[in-house]
């Protein structure tokens, strides 16, 4: 850890995420991921997948959205209000 003490500011404090509060989830490749004809131009929950994903933000040019039944199915990796997001393909 001290290593990378060095590299960020002074008044800045490092710290490994298993002591923090932070949960980590990862999106839900389950049976219930959505098939193809399950994503519609508009409806209840915008559902974001690698074609929304550059390099430091978000493009929603190309949306794709799933009904609240679908939603309802899938069990993790669902965004909320003032989540913080660390994306990763593959």
């Amino acid at each position: 850890m001290d290593n990378y003490k060095r590299t960020f500011p002074s008044n800045w404090s490092v710290t490994e995420f298993m002591n923090t509060e932070i949960n980590i989830i990862d999106g839900d490749r389950g049976k219930n991921y959505p098939k193809k004809e399950e994503f519609f131009n508009e409806g209840h929950c915008l559902f974001l997948n690698t074609s929304n994903i550059k390099e430091d933000s978000f493009d929603f040019s190309k949306r794709d959205f799933i009904s609240e039944k679908k939603d309802a199915l899938l069990r993790k990796g669902k965004l909320r209000v003032f989540n913080n997001s660390n994306l990763e393909q593959g």
